[in-house]
């Protein structure tokens, strides 16, 4: 079965217009998309859009190494 999301009102929602979402942090976010066991668990339509995000998320990084081919991480 399917989890079911709830808005701030509670009303049925899908993944990306949750509170639970909305409320996680980019990292939590990140892990969702990428999580195979966490996808297992959503309705199709989550799924396709976790997919699109996570999709999203790589063609950002993929566009960024292409615009800054030299960049360097700063050690902390």
């Amino acid at each position: 079965m399917a989890k079911v999301f709830k808005s701030k009102n509670g009303k049925t929602t899908d993944i990306m217009h949750s509170h639970d979402y909305y409320k996680s942090t980019f990292q939590n976010r990140r892990k969702m998309a990428f999580d195979k066991k966490y996808l297992s668990n959503l309705s199709d339509r989550d799924k396709y859009l976790m997919r699109g995000y996570a999709q999203a998320k790589v063609e950002e990084l993929q566009a960024f190494r292409y615009r800054n081919p030299a960049y360097k991480r700063k050690a902390r």
